[in-house]
């Protein structure tokens, strides 16, 4: 996958998909609490994870608060916009934040967003985080014809890793691709799990703890049942499976005709990879 830094010029056109899990409206400031120096220890057991409904519970999916004291929680944080907003981004290296692109383009002054005025607060749980940084530089897919026109053709490109200029404390969380052949395989004994902040709950995690993915649309684009608000753009679809450590699978942009869509790890794996070589 060919990237280009936030310097490139490019201009936002219309989105045909419906981007209900777009960046939420400016919240209150962040506090800022002392930082927890101390990353957690990978758990047999998800902490903090909510049981599962039971079989004969209505299919209606459904949000629940979480509390993100312990990862893999910590690792997921709220992405805030210099005053104009928030999103969702997911810790996938010291200081690297994964998160949707269309988050970091300022429409009112049609460019992208400078990475000096992103501030990622790890674990924020009310007056609580685990860590925090402002941006250094951000890492976009190559979006030449401008990224409205890109998403609209390219979906899979609605994505961005936001490089801080501190480490983060936290022990971030690892990605694993999903394709229309293992998709059955990698959800055997799996539950999958969305956590963000959403507008709603904006100071709080919140997450759909047994959601399923559903396939692939023609674009590439994971389908998902999982719940999901304004402000959860960004948020880490993981799978949570018996005695292993969560992966993040996908990350979501949005939604389409009733159901989730969210970019496959498949297409930032590269620059994912690229980004913890090149900014340790």
């Amino acid at each position: 996958m060919i990237w280009t830094r936030v310097r490139t010029a490019v201009l936002f056109g219309t989105v045909a998909v419906i981007l209900q899990s777009a960046c939420a409206d400016p919240p209150p400031a962040v506090a800022t609490s002392p930082v927890d120096s101390a990353a957690a220890a990978a758990p047999q057991v998800v902490p903090n994870l909510p049981a599962a409904p039971a079989p004969a519970a209505p299919a209606q999916p459904e949000r629940v608060p979480i509390v993100a004291d312990a990862w893999p929680w910590t690792a997921i944080g709220r992405v805030n916009l210099n005053g104009n907003g928030f999103c969702t981004g997911t810790l996938i290296g010291p200081r690297h934040v994964l998160t949707a692109a269309h988050c970091l383009y300022d429409r009112s002054l049609g460019r992208w967003r400078d990475a000096r005025d992103v501030h990622f607060v790890a674990g924020f749980d009310s007056d609580r985080h685990h860590g925090h940084s402002a941006g250094r530089e951000l890492l976009l897919p190559n979006q030449q014809n401008g990224f409205g026109r890109a998403a609209l053709r390219v979906p899979t490109e609605n994505w961005a890793i936001v490089v801080l200029q501190n480490t983060i404390p936290v022990r971030p969380l690892s990605w694993r691709p999903v394709t229309a052949e293992n998709l059955d395989l990698m959800q055997q004994g799996a539950r999958l799990v969305r956590a963000g902040y959403d507008q709603d709950r904006p100071y709080r995690l919140s997450a759909d703890v047994d959601c399923e993915m559903t396939g692939f649309d023609v674009t590439g684009m994971v389908r998902h049942t999982c719940a999901a608000t304004r402000g959860s753009a960004g948020s880490p679809l993981m799978l949570v499976s018996p005695n292993q450590e969560p992966l993040v699978v996908a990350t979501v942009t949005g939604s389409q005709w009733g159901e989730g869509l969210a970019v496959p790890a498949s297409a930032f794996e590269q620059t994912a990879r690229v980004a913890l070589t090149f900014y340790p």
